[in-house]
């Protein structure tokens, strides 16, 4: 069965359409929109050979022009990068391996995250997959002065109560 570009085009227009209503119904609803992700056309089935880059690219651009900066929907370019610099793990021509998914759902959960983590620390601060010391400077500068003192107090600890026990 060959793709017919005119009827999902129509098809993706209006549920575009549709969700850009609903998110403007619903000003307090988060809404996160990836592009569709690039193609290579030399590995797709016959069956697809409609599907082309030129096609990804009218869609994508039909996401920018329906969710504007007023739609408050958050439309994740970096998804669409990602899977740019990925096209060694395509692996028919439009799917990809499982690490770039989880890459890109990771790309997503930063959004959400630091989105939420905004309203109570301006970032770059906070980032809610980044990596965190487990110690922060005032432990390491208290670790630091037990390990350089601590075998000192000991030796004087020692040293004091081989006297105090001389002296009795």
């Amino acid at each position: 069965m060959k793709v017919d570009p005119a009827n999902g085009y129509r098809h993706f227009t209006n549920s575009l359409l549709a969700l850009r209503e609903g998110a403007q119904k619903n000003t307090q609803a988060k809404i996160y929109i990836s592009l569709l992700h690039p193609v290579q056309e030399q590995l797709l089935k016959p069956t697809r050979e409609n599907i082309t880059q030129q096609w990804v690219n009218s869609y994508n651009l039909q996401i920018f022009n329906i969710f504007d900066k007023e739609t408050k929907v958050t439309i994740l370019q970096d998804s669409f990068n990602l899977y740019k610099e990925s096209q060694q793990l395509n692996l028919d021509g439009l799917h990809y391996a499982d690490t770039v998914a989880n890459t890109e759902l990771n790309i997503l959960l930063n959004h959400a995250c630091n989105d939420a983590l905004r309203l109570n620390e301006p970032l770059p601060k906070t980032t809610c997959n980044a990596g965190y010391s487990l110690l922060d400077h005032k432990a390491i500068l208290l670790l630091a002065i037990f390990l350089l003192l601590g075998p000192v107090l000991l030796s004087l600890n020692k040293l004091l109560g081989n006297q105090f026990q001389q002296s009795q």
